[in-house]
């Protein structure tokens, strides 16, 4: 029985232009998944400029190669993808931490409020000059 990981390589392989058993791809692209990695690969291959030759063969051996566009591409895209979640989390990190020395700088709300006695003197009686 085929693996979904080798299904995708048939797919791959038939987008590359290398013979493929026309079963495996039968088999292949029988799931919606394997008919999305096809609709994937042809709209990359659309970004990129490379011509879609898709070719079918009777043998049942399907050729591997690297394909180093691919990789070069998928390469590209996560560190796009990484470099930028950094980037947002940094902007982030410093508005909170901004936020933070705000509040820490602002005097808190006053709970209650306490009212001077009136029929206390509020003179200075010791070390000082009167």
């Amino acid at each position: 029985m085929q693996t979904h990981e080798h299904d995708l390589e048939t797919i791959a392989a038939f987008i590359d232009g290398e013979r493929v058993d026309p079963q495996a791809l039968k088999r292949a692209l029988a799931h919606e998944p394997g008919r999305d990695y096809l609709v994937e690969l042809v709209a990359i291959r659309e970004l990129v400029g490379t011509p879609t030759t898709a070719v079918l063969s009777p043998s049942p051996v399907v050729e591997q190669r690297t394909n180093w566009r691919g990789l070069a591409l998928a390469a590209a895209v996560t560190l796009a993808v990484g470099l930028g979640s950094y980037a947002l989390g940094h902007v982030s990190a410093e508005r909170r931490i901004a936020a933070a020395q705000e509040a820490a700088n602002k005097a808190p709300t006053p709970t209650r409020e306490i009212a001077p006695d009136s029929s206390t003197s509020w003179t200075e009686t010791s070390g000082g000059t009167h």
